[in-house]
């Protein structure tokens, strides 16, 4: 499928909210939630069965959410994090899902991206 932003429908607000999203052939939890002490959204994932694979990232402007972690039940790709009005201001407690956004970049361009960089 390549890369493409995941559509989240967030709630009203700084108000938590759950989304069920597949990559790469496989169902996630994600679990959106407003941290006011850190000023930033804060994300869990759960796998299908709802075990939390990873939580508290914290949603900022970067390259790879999930480049620092080592774990096979995480989605394969690249999540990353993107300011589409290129302002380099992180999400807001208004700004996800519209001016800050998610994107993934599936396994097999991430791939393809690394053989032609060998």
């Amino acid at each position: 499928m390549g890369f493409f932003a995941i559509q989240l429908v967030p709630g009203s607000d700084a108000e938590p909210f759950d989304q069920v999203i597949t990559l790469d052939g496989s169902r996630y939890l994600f679990r959106f939630r407003w941290g006011g002490r850190a000023g930033a959204w804060l994300l869990a994932i759960h796998d299908d069965q709802d075990v939390e694979l990873i939580a508290g990232l914290a949603l900022v402007n970067c390259s790879d959410l999930l480049r620092p972690y080592n774990d096979e039940r995480l989605p394969p790709g690249q999540i990353s994090v993107v300011d589409v009005d290129d302002t380099g201001i992180d999400a807001g407690v208004d700004d996800l899902g519209g001016r800050v956004q998610l994107f993934y970049v599936d396994l097999a361009d991430v791939e393809s991206t690394l053989a032609t960089l060998a």
